[in-house]
């Protein structure tokens, strides 16, 4: 399974002028003795959106995923970010497609088994678990 499958969200911060979100985890499987402090780490940092969040927030995955299907699944995000997220550089789809494209970023879909949902725009994803980094590729969070 994914390092971040079945993690439990401890806390999240954001820190906008350096363009950062960090998203602090904890798995602890007892029977196995695995016990794991895990870190998710975002990079240029452009915006999230997190729903659900609860004091008991566990992650099923996270997925990257393009910016044409995050429109096509969050179509009222364009116009609900007019004047707010997007409002500088974007008046249409066509316009934030190419803005995304354009300045390398990413979207990251996080999955609950319970609790948090959400989406990051940023550039990239690493996750450092018990101090160690890891890059993960597309599709092996």
């Amino acid at each position: 399974m994914s390092m971040v499958h079945d993690n439990t969200i401890k806390s999240y911060s954001v820190d906008f002028e350096a363009e950062t979100m960090v998203i602090k985890t904890v798995y602890h499987d007892s029977a196995n003795e695995i016990f794991e402090d895990t870190d998710i780490v975002f990079t240029g940092y452009l915006a999230h959106e997190f729903l659900n969040v609860s004091t008991v927030n566990i992650i099923y995955d996270i997925k990257e995923i393009y910016i044409d299907e995050f429109l096509k699944y969050n179509p009222k995000q364009l116009e609900s970010g007019k004047g707010y997220l997007w409002s500088d550089w974007c008046v249409t789809k066509k316009d934030i497609i190419q803005y995304v494209e354009a300045k390398k970023y990413r979207i990251f879909n996080m999955f609950p088994v319970c609790g948090l949902s959400g989406w990051v725009f940023a550039k990239q994803m690493d996750i450092i678990v018990n101090g160690e980094l890891f890059t993960p590729e597309k599709d092996t969070y």
